[in-house]
């Protein structure tokens, strides 16, 4: 079983009071492979929200032998609700 624990670096940038800053939420925080026949690929989904009411800035990474980012590795993500999604590929 090949497992991806995820690592997302949140650059918060907060304007306004204390009280005013974005919220992160990232699932599924595990992403399993199962099996993935050599020379083939699988890719999983990870969705990043944004449940505070400032813009999130995300910079996603992955790191392993076979993993890589599917899409764009920067994002900023609007306040309340909003989500990104991170396609992850494994290619042993």
């Amino acid at each position: 079983m090949n497992r991806l624990t995820w690592m997302v670096s949140a650059l918060l940038l907060c304007a306004g009071t204390l009280l005013s800053q974005p919220s992160i939420g990232v699932w599924p925080m595990q992403l399993d492979y199962g099996r993935v026949q050599i020379g083939t690929s699988a890719d999983r989904w990870v969705s990043i929200f944004n449940g505070g009411d400032q813009n999130l800035i995300v910079d996603a990474s992955v790191s392993g032998e076979g993993f890589a980012l599917i899409g764009p590795e920067h994002s900023e993500i609007m306040p309340r609700d909003s989500v990104y999604a991170v396609t992850c590929r494994f290619s042993p």
